[in-house]
């Protein structure tokens, strides 16, 4: 089996969120015990108040689009799909196609399966570029079939 999925993936679904969520929350909390008038320039009710606006949105950010990344790991005959608690085997041919988004810093791909499996019809991950491409070097039948850059 070859990782073909980012070792960043551990990095952005786990650390980057509980990292956010303390610091995010403390300060929130250091706002609301404390008794000044102005943070700055801004009134401490102002700053309250963007404190936990900004909290959520990051939060929210990270349910829609950190979350639901997953490792991939692929084999010559089927593909393994863990969120770091469960692990989920599927064949070649529940694929019905594999998107690409290329970001500035790294390439996101979307599995799209022709039926819904456990985590969805959709299975989402940053992928490793060498391993990815060894992996659709290896592979250009598969590929040519389901591979589709968006």
């Amino acid at each position: 089996m070859t990782n073909i999925s980012s070792n960043a993936t551990l990095f952005f679904k786990f650390f980057i969120p509980v990292f956010w969520l303390v610091f995010g929350t403390a300060f929130l909390i250091g706002l609301l015990l404390g008794d000044a008038e102005y943070v700055g320039e801004v009134p401490m009710f102002g700053a309250r108040v963007i404190n936990l606006v900004v909290l959520l949105l990051g939060l929210l950010f990270f349910y829609l689009y950190v979350f639901p990344l997953k490792r991939v790991e692929a084999g010559p005959e089927f593909f393994i799909v863990t969120n770091y608690f469960k692990n989920y085997r599927y064949s070649y041919d529940s694929i019905e196609r594999i998107e690409e988004r290329d970001w500035f810093f790294f390439k996101t791909f979307t599995i799209v399966l022709k039926e819904r499996g456990s985590f969805g019809k959709k299975i989402h991950f940053v992928g490793s570029g060498k391993r990815f491409g060894k992996f659709r070097a290896a592979h250009p039948e598969l590929m040519a079939r389901v591979f589709k850059e968006v």
